[in-house]
């Protein structure tokens, strides 16, 4: 599991390609580093679900995976986001409900 911890500064509108409408979006985070980074990620299919958090957060923790593809002899690398940990929302903002694995059924 990969993750970074930063500054949310651009989320983009959720958009729809091809005949059945896959729905894609990106974010930019810029890290708390000594020399911070400004790193693009993909949120692809259902995962796009995430875009309206992301928009009322100002930061917070970005688990995702990297994925390569290869095309006409050249390699390609994207960061998928799928899950978002906020460290602030707005008041009003309801948060994901909490995971009830403790249950004895």
């Amino acid at each position: 599991m990969l993750s970074v911890k930063g500054k949310i500064l651009v989320v983009s509108e959720i958009t729809e390609r091809g005949e059945k409408k896959f729905k894609t979006a990106d974010f930019v985070v810029e890290t708390d580093e000594k020399y911070p980074q400004k790193i693009k990620f993909d949120l692809l299919g259902g995962n796009t679900e995430l875009v309206p958090k992301l928009k009322n957060a100002i930061s917070g923790e970005v688990f995702f995976n990297v994925r390569g593809k290869e095309w006409n002899g050249k390699f390609y690398n994207s960061l998928e986001c799928y899950k978002f940990e906020a460290d602030n929302l707005p008041k009003g903002f309801v948060k994901e409900p909490a995971n009830n694995n403790n249950l004895p059924f």
